[in-house]
């Protein structure tokens, strides 16, 4: 599983690193990054860009500053290049890649597989939210609670706002769930093999319904696998997407000790999806309505974001004025529109805004 993380910052890492170890990490990252890229001129990029780091990074920072340096202008050819100092030096430095350790059964398990909440809205709309793609052997069970509780539903809020990513075939199956019972090619990985990747076969009665609107939340922490099932989603217009734009980290990574005092997440691979020819490398997944999480009970934050834009591409009920407001909300002398959405959920704009558009939907 990949999260979104980076180079950790630690104090007193300087004193434990000899003076010449960030010319190692950079020769490093020139021996590696080659041997597990396939694409020999994206390779070329990456250690061309972290050279020119390693020559303009000031010596007299801190280490980790230093790493952070080198981990940025890698990003700027593959966002999925993280670096991280362990301060202790006790690190190994990989002699081959041996790929992601076996998973921590007990800990996927005790975080339910990542399904963080279910519920069920009286008018049958459910929401879902997911924080971490498990691999699918051991998330399945707790996948298949959560749909169950989804099932029938009149439309769905999926929450990827916290999901650092994980196991393409778990992408397969959530997709499937959505997508609908035929299979759907969602992408190619070219690597050292070259693998295809579909939507998993489920039963019909598993799917959403083909007319129940689904929006799907997004953020900064989306990232990997999950930025890959948004993107998915969204080019297949199957549904709409709320939220902030998504990091970019298209590419597959293995984990790769660097030197005793860097471990890495390198590529390995590159996903290109089946119906745009293309990924979301670098650009990330961009909402069709873009709000950030703020709450809608503050006139001034309005101002600042692009809330008043998406509201009106969303075509909102007309009959707001008909509801029976509570006295708090008559006080704020809000527009109609956003009274509903304070109904909803004051303190999540992307939420009351991915709700508002299903129950308009829904008429």
């Amino acid at each position: 599983m990949n999260e979104v993380v980076g180079v950790n910052e630690t104090d007193g890492v300087n004193e434990t690193v000899e003076a010449d170890e960030l010319l190692e990490l950079l020769d490093a990252l020139d021996s590696w990054v080659p041997i597990l890229l396939p694409d020999p001129e994206r390779a070329a990029a990456i250690v061309r860009v972290c050279r020119a780091a390693g020559e303009r990074v000031d010596r007299d920072t801190p280490f980790a500053d230093q790493v952070a340096e080198i981990e940025r202008a890698a990003q700027a050819v593959s966002r999925h290049v993280l670096l991280f100092v362990d301060p202790s030096g006790s690190l190994s430095p990989s002699t081959h890649d041996v790929g992601w350790p076996p998973p921590d059964m007990r800990a996927i398990r005790r975080r339910a597989a990542g399904v963080r909440a279910v519920t069920r809205a009286f008018d049958g709309v459910a929401t879902l939210s997911i924080d971490h793609l498990d691999p699918f052997d051991v998330a399945e069970p707790f996948l298949e609670a959560a749909l169950a509780l989804c099932s029938r539903a009149t439309g769905l809020v999926l929450d990827l706002r916290a999901n650092g990513g994980g196991d393409p075939q778990t992408v397969a199956y959530l997709a499937a769930f959505i997508l609908g019972p035929s299979t759907v090619p969602l992408s190619t990985v070219f690597g050292s093999e070259t693998v295809e990747w579909a939507t998993m076969n489920l039963p019909a009665s598993v799917c959403m319904a083909p007319g129940a609107p689904v929006a799907v939340l997004v953020g900064p922490a989306t990232f990997s696998s999950a930025e890959a099932l948004a993107y998915h989603l969204q080019v297949r217009g199957r549904v709409r997407v709320f939220g902030q734009t998504t990091p970019g980290a298209a590419d597959h990574v293995t984990p790769i000790v660097l030197t005793k005092h860097v471990h890495a997440q390198l590529p390995v691979a590159r996903v290109v999806d089946a119906e745009t020819g293309t990924n979301w490398e670098g650009v990330g997944v961009v909402p069709d309505i873009i709000c950030s999480p703020k709450s809608l009970d503050s006139l001034e934050s309005l101002d600042s974001h692009d809330l008043p834009k998406s509201l009106e591409s969303l075509d909102l009920p007309k009959s707001l004025e008909s509801l029976d407001l509570p006295k708090s909300l008559e006080s704020l002398d809000l527009p109609k529109s956003l009274e509903f959405f304070a109904l909803l959920d004051p303190l999540d704009a992307p939420v009351a805004l991915a709700l508002a558009w299903i129950r308009d939907t829904l008429g």
